[in-house]
């Protein structure tokens, strides 16, 4: 049954359902509270909700019980970076390395670990592990970006222009190597063109800190002393809790003989760093209770706070996606819905005759088959139609229905379905809401060529479980591919799923698998598409 949990709850991970993975990790923990893939996994979970600090008892606790496992140290080393634990973060990150040096990932990571800690040698050690990196194929601006840095830090600033040159190149807005351009070329001696760079920068974003920072420092290099004053305080508008800079202008106040001045900048700065101490719980407090430091039992407020921005945030798939970098953990995907519409609406006049007569589609005759060989009467069912399209299937299915319901995105396919005169009712609706609308409603849900605009299929299986009367079905076609659990064919743009991928969601929601035979589709140049059809039944008890 931890299995169960667990494979639940990594289904939920990669679908951005992030409560109902805590649940079913802690769930597995109950049980098994040295699991090591539960423990790591919650541990990355808390990592990705900002939580790294009680995330690392957990990481520290599956590293223990898999050793072996490079992506567990990858991931406690990137915990143990975020709460400051450089050194471990090190060493969790040079052991990973070890274990799987074709992981580019890792050496980001560690390179990042060597410029916080800036020990002797660090430098030329971070510029070592980006080249690392690069030999695996990581070729971004961030990349060359934070190779450029590392080269300047160790002192070769004709190197470093070289390596920022080319995150420019790939990015011509990206601020940040603006600036680094700008102090390479300072640390060559060649003010103007910094000046220039730092110009740019701010052209960019005008309330970029550290160029104004920049600028005040080249010009009281110089001795423009007022010049150089009015960057500073520019500076401190854009970020007021800067200690570097107000440092900087209290500094050059006291050179240019305004004391009074320096002294209030030196209280505002002073009183700042307090408040920002207070504020990251630097500073003790006698009443804080030693347990609530301990790593959370109960579910965490983080990930429930991750949970609600994942729901309402527009570019949750962007989330997803920064989320996936933390762990390597796969991203969810689908077909957006918008984009299906589209797709279909100018499909819809042409569509017959192409999937018909081009592609020698076979979808409707093979679930006709697979339902007539797994039905267990003749009684007539309420039927569910999803992704109904023209109503290619609508012919089979009426001799059978009491009730028969076609769905689909797009209207101008409904039309056409409608023409064809089998359905009782035509509605307008994307799958996962017409079945969520749809509880103890129907006994047979049929998706013929539809499930390949989905990646994820665990909220399918979950919506049709709760839509399906006791003893209702769930016939389906699907793409075929021998893959972990589902890709998205990067020339097609449809999904492909494994069989395991299929048969193990079914067992997670408790379907009896009365079918799942492998045939051929289509025809797409002249090859064969091969798909699975399934026949999943919701038991009667």
């Amino acid at each position: 049954m931890s299995q169960d949990h667990l494979q639940i709850g990594l289904e939920h991970h990669r679908a951005g359902r992030v409560r109902q993975a805590e649940e079913a990790y802690r769930a597995v923990l109950a049980a098994a509270p040295d699991d090591p893939e539960a423990l790591h996994w919650l541990g990355v979970l808390l990592t990705q909700a900002g939580q790294p600090a009680e995330a690392i008892p957990l990481l520290q606790r599956a590293v223990a019980g898999r050793e072996g496992d490079a992506a567990y140290h990858h991931n406690l080393g990137q915990a143990l970076l975020m709460t400051g634990r450089i050194d471990d973060a090190i060493a969790a990150l040079t052991e990973s390395a070890a274990l799987e040096p074709s992981r580019g990932e890792t050496f980001l990571a560690l390179a990042r670990a060597y410029a916080v800690r800036r020990s002797a040698g660090d430098a030329t050690a971070a510029v070592a592990a980006l080249k690392r990196a690069g030999e695996q194929g990581i070729d971004t601006p961030d990349l060359h970006h934070d190779l450029g840095i590392a080269l300047l830090a160790s002192g070769q600033p004709d190197e470093a222009l070289l390596e920022l040159g080319r995150a420019i190149a790939k990015r011509p807005d990206y601020q940040s190597a603006a600036f680094q351009t700008a102090m390479a070329h300072r640390a060559k001696g060649d003010r103007r063109a910094a000046r220039n760079w730092l110009n740019k920068a701010l052209e960019l974003n005008r309330d970029y800190a550290q160029a104004w920072h920049a600028l005040g420092v080249i010009d009281a290099e110089v001795g423009n002393f007022e010049l150089a004053i009015g960057h500073l305080k520019r500076a401190i508008r854009c970020s007021p809790r800067s200690q570097a800079i107000y440092n900087t202008l209290e500094g050059i106040l006291r050179k240019v003989g305004k004391p009074g001045e320096a002294d209030l900048i030196r209280t505002t700065a002073d009183a700042l760093q307090l408040m920002s101490a207070l504020e990251l719980g630097i500073v003790e407090d006698d009443e804080t209770d030693p347990a609530d430091s301990a790593p959370m039992a109960a579910p965490s407020p983080a990930i429930a706070e991750l949970d609600d921005r994942l729901r309402m945030d527009a570019g949750r798939e962007r989330i997803q996606e920064a989320l996936a970098g933390i762990s390597g953990l796969v991203s969810p995907a689908r077909a957006t819905p918008a984009a299906i519409t589209h797709l279909f609406d100018n499909y819809a006049e042409r569509f017959d005759h192409h999937l018909r007569d081009k592609l020698s589609y076979a979808g409707p005759e093979q679930l006709q088959a697979a339902i007539a060989k797994t039905r267990r009467d003749d009684r007539l069912l309420d039927i569910a139609d999803l992704g109904c399209g023209t109503g290619l299937c609508g012919g089979f299915l009426r001799p059978m229905a009491r009730q028969l319901v076609g769905v689909d995105l797009s209207t101008r396919m409904l039309e056409k379905a409608g023409e064809r005169g089998h359905y009782d009712r035509l509605e307008p609706a994307d799958l996962m809401d017409f079945l969520r609308r749809s509880p103890d409603s129907y006994d047979l849900l049929l998706a013929a060529d539809v499930l390949i605009y989905l990646g994820d299929l665990t909220p399918l299986f979950e919506m049709a479980w709760k839509s399906l009367r006791p003893g209702g079905i769930l016939a389906a076609s699907f793409e075929a591919g021998e893959v972990e659990r589902y890709v998205r064919h990067p020339r097609t743009r449809r999904f492909v799923h494994s069989r395991e991928y299929l048969e193990r969601l079914g067992q997670i929601f408790g379907y009896s698998q009365r079918l799942m035979d492998q045939t051929t589709l289509r025809y797409e140049h002249n090859n064969p598409v091969t798909a699975w059809i399934a026949v999943f039944e919701k038991p009667t008890t």
